[in-house]
């Protein structure tokens, strides 16, 4: 019964938060995050992973409390198309972050992870 209701858990987040080409229905693009920087939804997309749940649990923590932006996996493979849209995501968001917390804010970033435990 476990394993069934964490593989559900595990569809159902994949589903609602992003797939390789989607965010809540809507394709990944550049068009895209300055929509959801609009509305205050500020997501930094991943499509790799440490393989370490707890890590990423406390790193996600970390950069929702201290920088205000939350960390999505883009879950499954990602081919090459999908990594360069993700990459256009990133790269409007990325500007918006160095306006919010200044240029080179990632190498406070890995302070506050390492601070936290979660490096």
């Amino acid at each position: 019964m476990l394993r069934s209701t964490i593989i559900l858990f595990g569809v159902l987040s994949s589903y609602f938060v992003a797939n390789a080409q989607h965010i809540d229905g809507d394709p990944v693009t550049a068009k895209l995050a300055k929509r959801h920087l609009k509305d205050g939804m500020v997501y930094y997309l991943t499509y790799k992973t440490t393989g370490n749940p707890e890590q990423e649990y406390c790193q996600r923590e970390v950069t929702k409390k201290e920088f205000g932006f939350r960390y999505y996996r883009v879950p499954g493979c990602a081919n090459a198309l999908d990594i360069e849209e993700i990459k256009k995501y990133n790269k409007v968001v990325k500007k918006y972050l160095d306006k919010q917390h200044g240029e080179g804010w990632e190498k406070s970033l890995m302070e506050a992870f390492r601070k936290a435990g979660c490096l």
